[in-house]
């Protein structure tokens, strides 16, 4: 196995790879994330340039076939199941174009609960709400982007940790 593929082999993102209970309205169904979908999150999230996370993929399902080897209608099937699961949030903005983001919050906790990390996220919160409230007390910050910015350093910690994890 040469260094590459011992790498992918042991990526903690193939902790996602497994069955999923999703509860829709009156019923649930299951779905399966497999390390093809779990390839295609990869590939998405390497357009995610901003440590906020703000940043989409906004390119077209041919474009996404054509550079994954495989057909428009297998990455429409593999797009919806992520966002069934959660790990990816598609909009459409008023020009009907789709741009889609990253989960990064619910991909480490589905990850956190697969290898045994604890991440208490109420305590990020409280604690990136910690620092905004000491950057207002300081004039640096106004007191009604408290929370705002709150979120923008949880967010970015988060996309910190996904790069980095333990």
């Amino acid at each position: 196995i040469n260094k590459s593929t011992y790498s992918m082999l042991y990526h903690p993102m193939l902790n996602l790879a497994k069955k999923y209970t999703v509860h829709e309205a009156d019923n649930s169904k299951d779905i399966s994330i497999t390390s093809d979908h779990i390839f295609l999150l990869c590939y998405l999230m390497g357009y995610v340039q901003d440590k906020s996370g703000s940043e989409s993929y906004y390119g077209s399902n041919r474009t996404l076939s054509k550079d994954l080897g495989t057909s428009v209608r297998t990455i429409q099937r593999r797009l919806k199941d992520l966002s069934d699961v959660g790990f990816i949030i598609t909009t459409i903005d008023d020009c009907s174009y789709r741009n889609i983001y990253i989960n990064f919050e619910k991909i480490m906790l589905e990850i956190s609960k697969e290898v045994g990390l604890e991440y208490d996220f109420e305590m990020i919160f409280r604690f990136c709400k910690g620092t905004a409230e000491c950057f207002a007390s300081n004039n640096l910050l106004e007191k009604s982007q408290i929370s705002t910015y709150a979120s923008y350093l949880k967010m970015q910690y988060l996309l910190e940790i996904s790069r980095n994890p333990v």
